[in-house]
């Protein structure tokens, strides 16, 4: 497998509203490997989801890892996990669970989670492989 680090931050910027986000949508910058949702579950964590596109496949047999910053008063029980200890790790998707914890009460609000994701893509044909690093950056609702 060659490993292959990526230029750009992964920005993940998603209006929320009640409810389970719909499947199609996808956040931003988009990459030509694979498609990246961030979706709610009422009662659940929410999900961080990487899907190939057409022609490519996660690898299931490479190192998955993602790595979470709590925002200022906030904890994230699950701030780091591995592909072992992921929702989904197939060739179809990679899957997060992200469950925010607020430290103190306070009013429903939008943060800012900041990290990183590593795992592996390949071309159906098996032509290339390549590890997938990206920092990540995203609004999640905090009640």
């Amino acid at each position: 497998m060659r490993a292959r680090r990526g230029g750009l931050g992964l920005a993940l910027l998603l209006a929320w509203g009640c409810g389970a986000e719909p499947a199609g949508d996808e956040l931003s910058p988009r990459d030509a490997r694979y498609r990246v949702a961030l979706r709610s579950a009422d009662p659940g964590p929410l999900e961080l989801r990487f899907e190939p596109r057409e022609g490519w496949h996660i690898e299931p047999d490479a190192t998955a890892h993602l790595a979470l910053e709590a925002p200022e008063g906030f904890a994230l029980p699950r701030a780091e996990q591995s592909g072992e200890e992921a929702l989904e790790h197939s060739e179809e998707a990679l899957a997060f669970g992200v469950r925010l914890e607020r430290l103190a009460s306070g009013p429903e609000q939008q943060v800012t989670v900041r990290g990183a994701v590593k795992f592996g893509v390949c071309r159906d044909d098996a032509s290339t492989c390549e590890i997938v690093r990206r920092d990540l950056e995203f609004e999640a609702p905090a009640g």
